[in-house]
C-alpha cells in the first residue's frame, strides 16, 4: 500500500467510495451523492492524503491545519464550484445531489459548537476519513489517520478533533481511545445522530503506532480460541465496562412469549446512550401471523423510552423480513449491498 498526496485525479474514485459506503440506498445516483459530499469535505481541507493499492485508491484523510497560512482560498472556491456545477447536472438530469446534504450541515454546526466551547488554537481537523468497502479491515484507516497525525503536528497542531454519525464506523474512535465531547445539545437529523471526538495529536499518534514506530501487530503468545458461554458472557463485560468508562452504561433488554409451556418468541436488545438496538428478534414458524413479535418490540421500546432512550435501530437481511419492521414505523437509513445480490438493511425509529 502507498500513501501519497490527493490530486484532481483522484475525485472520481473518491466519489464512487464515498457513494457506496453513504449514499447507496440512491442505487444508480450513489456516485453524484457522494461527490457532491466530497466537494463539501474538500472545500475546507488543508490536506489531502490517499492510499493506493495496485493502483487503485482505496481510501483517504483530508485534514485542516490549525494555521491560517495553510488554507488556500482559491482551492476552496474552487471546490465549492464544482459542487455548483454537479448540483446543476444532477438536476438537469431530474434529481437533487444533495438530497443527503442535512446531516453534513448538522456536522459543521456541530464542530462549531466544540471550537466556541472548548476551543480552537491549534485544533487540527480530520474532515474525511474513508475507506472503500472492499479495503477495511486491513489497517488502511488507521495507517491513512497516522500520516495524518504527522503532518497535523508538523503543522501546528496540538489536538485533533473531527465530527463522525451513526452511518460511520464512529466505535474505531473509542477503540483509539479519543474523547467524545459533550456538547451540552444533541445533534441529529430526523435518522442520524452525530459524535464530536478529540485527541492531542502526540496521543493518538501513539496510540496508531506500536512500540517499535510501526503498526502494533500482535504477540506470538496470542491465540483465537473459540468462546463457550462463559467466555462469551466475559466478552460481554468487557463491552459494558467500556460502556461505563464513557459514561454511557449498557441495559439489556431480553423477553421471550411462552405458550403451552414452550418458548413461542423472543428480542433480545441493548441500549448504550440514546438509542435502543435489538439485536434479536425470532418468532417460532408455527407462531408467526399473531402480533408476538409486534408484541416484544413494542415492550422493549416502551421500557427503552422510559429509560431515556429517544430513537431505536436494528438490522436484516433482504431475505429476511425486510418489510417488516417498516410496518412497525421503522424507517430505512441504510443499504449495504452484499456479494450474492442481497442487501442488509438498516432501520432507525424515532421513540
Amino acid at each position: 500500500m502507498q500513501i501519497r498526496d490527493f490530486t484532481g485525479a483522484d475525485f472520481e474514485p473518491l466519489s464512487r467510495i464515498v457513494g457506496n459506503l453513504w449514499h447507496a440506498q440512491h442505487e444508480g445516483r450513489a456516485y453524484w451523492h457522494g461527490a457532491d459530499e466530497l466537494c463539501v469535505h474538500l472545500s475546507v481541507a488543508s490536506k489531502g492524503l490517499v492510499a493506493e493499492e495496485n493502483g487503485e485508491v482505496v481510501g483517504a484523510v483530508l485534514l485542516q491545519s490549525p494555521r491560517e497560512e495553510d488554507q488556500n482560498k482559491d482551492l476552496h472556491m474552487h471546490w465549492l464550484q464544482q459542487r455548483t456545477r454537479i448540483a446543476a447536472m444532477c438536476n438537469a438530469l431530474g434529481f437533487n445531489a444533495r438530497e443527503d446534504g442535512e446531516i453534513l450541515n448538522v456536522e459543521r454546526e456541530a464542530m462549531q459548537v466544540a471550537s466556541d466551547r472548548f476551543g480552537g488554537n491549534g485544533v487540527g481537523e480530520v474532515v474525511l476519513l474513508v475507506v472503500a468497502q472492499t479495503a477495511q479491515g486491513r489497517g488502511i484507516g488507521r495507517a491513512l489517520l497516522r500520516e495524518g497525525m504527522a503532518w497535523l503536528a508538523d503543522h501546528g497542531a496540538d489536538a485533533v478533533r473531527l465530527v463522525t454519525d451513526d452511518l460511520c464506523d464512529w466505535q474505531v474512535y473509542d477503540h483509539w481511545d479519543m474523547e467524545r465531547l459533550s456538547l451540552g445539545k444533541r445533534f441529529a437529523t430526523e435518522a442520524l445522530e452525530c459524535y464530536v471526538y478529540q485527541s492531542t495529536v502526540s496521543d493518538l499518534a501513539a496510540r496508531l503506532k506500536g512500540a517499535s514506530g510501526e503498526p502494533a501487530q500482535p504477540g506470538a503468545d496470542v491465540q483465537i480460541v473459540a468462546s463457550d458461554a462463559a467466555h462469551t458472557e466475559l466478552v460481554d463485560q468487557l463491552l459494558v465496562r467500556h460502556a461505563e468508562s464513557v459514561g454511557r452504561p449498557m441495559t439489556h433488554y431480553a423477553y421471550h412469549v411462552e405458550k403451552d409451556g414452550r418458548l413461542a418468541a423472543g428480542i433480545v436488545a441493548w441500549s448504550m446512550g440514546p438509542d435502543v438496538h435489538i439485536e434479536t428478534l425470532a418468532v417460532d414458524e408455527v407462531e408467526r401471523e399473531q402480533g408476538l413479535g409486534g408484541m416484544l418490540l413494542e415492550r422493549v421500546e416502551q421500557e427503552a423510552k422510559q429509560n431515556g432512550c429517544t430513537t431505536a435501530s436494528v438490522d436484516t437481511f433482504s431475505f429476511q423480513a425486510p418489510n417488516y419492521y417498516p410496518a412497525h414505523g421503522y424507517k430505512v437509513v441504510y443499504r449495504y449491498p452484499l456479494d450474492d445480490g442481497s442487501e442488509r438493511i438498516y432501520f432507525s425509529k424515532r421513540l
